[in-house]
């Protein structure tokens, strides 16, 4: 595959994180419209599939891997799902993340950065409790990992990298990826292992970027807060803020009832508890019902909505004591 300088993001679903994923679709169109997102197919239901492939996102599953894979072996596949695909540089984007911003020239201009510099890839530092490579280990036990540490001690003390949002800018790099987790399988984490054995061979062709900037996530969650119309971290402007982390009280989640005009359904969704973060992806959430209505409501994904308003009285997942039509689903449906 030939890169012709232009950017794609690639990202994944499967039926749990439909509805993020859709939260995440709304995201970049809205802060990248010149920059398309293809979807690989992670073990979707056939209504949620043909919603993708109706959309010309859809990357289906290539022959040799199955949808009852692990969703960290199909993600580092991205080089198969892509193989006669477009000739982009690939943008990885996990489907909990969504866009704060229009940075569409901040994204071109690193885009140039790594080719002109010759670079591999783009991504930044993990921003979780275990910040080392040995102490993901310790605290996973990861033992290919570990096996990859007894032979290359150099790793041990390495800062871990979050695979959230990872630019490939040598197609080399990119099917490497995947010859390398598939000897980290058993691992929890074999995308981000490989990945982090694969910088580290060569960190002088990787741009490490700064988490506060292109990946928002666990610790730097509690630093987030709003500045007037905008969304700060630690005095940076975010970009791309992460629905994840292993701290408590940054996420909440579950299955909740979601609405739209007289249809509705049950959806798997993980909130910010930081209430600008969330009011982003409960507008994003909302834009992407209102804008694909028809569809989900001809693929059978949203039903009657009896149901789905019951459930909007039930006490919502975050723990808040008030029925979730009162908290968290106030603005989703």
């Amino acid at each position: 595959m030939a890169y012709d300088g232009s950017l794609t993001f690639v990202t994944g679903a499967n039926d749990k994180y439909f509805f993020m994923c859709g939260m995440l679709l709304e995201s970049l169109q809205s802060c990248f419209p010149g920059i398309p997102c293809r979807v690989m197919d992670f073990g979707l239901s056939e209504p949620r599939r043909k919603f993708f492939a109706e959309k010309k996102l859809l990357l289906d599953i290539p022959a040799g891997l199955s949808k009852t894979d692990h969703p960290y072996k199909l993600k580092s596949s991205m080089a198969s799902f892509l193989d006669d695909g477009p000739s982009q540089m690939p943008i990885w984007i996990d489907c909990d993340i969504v866009a704060v911003r229009p940075a569409g020239t901040e994204l071109l201009d690193l885009a140039g950065e790594l080719a002109a510099q010759n670079k591999d890839l783009a991504i930044s530092t993990d921003e979780g409790p275990n910040k080392t490579l040995e102490a993901v280990c310790n605290a996973y036990g990861e033992a290919k990992l570990r096996a990859a540490i007894a032979a290359d001690p150099s790793l041990k003390d390495r800062r871990c990298l979050n695979a959230g949002v990872v630019i490939f800018s040598n197609h080399e790099t990119l099917k490497n990826w995947q010859v390398v987790a598939a000897a980290q399988n058993g691992d929890m984490f074999p995308d981000q292992n490989a990945l982090d054995i694969l910088a580290y061979r060569d960190i002088d062709r990787v741009s490490v970027l700064d988490a506060r900037i292109w990946n928002v996530h666990a610790e730097l969650l509690k630093s987030v807060a709003a500045a007037g119309l905008e969304i700060e971290c630690g005095g940076k402007k975010p970009i791309f803020v992460h629905a994840t982390s292993a701290l408590p009280g940054d996420i909440m989640g579950g299955a909740m009832p979601i609405s739209a005009k007289d249809l509705g359904c049950e959806a798997f969704l993980r909130f910010f508890t930081n209430s600008d973060l969330r009011g982003l992806q409960e507008r994003y959430l909302s834009a992407f019902l209102r804008t694909n209505f028809e569809s989900l409501r001809d693929l059978g994904i949203l039903v009657n909505v009896s149901q789905a308003n019951a459930r909007r009285n039930d006490p919502c997942p975050c723990g808040s004591g008030k029925k979730f039509k009162h908290c968290h689903g106030a603005d989703a449906g």
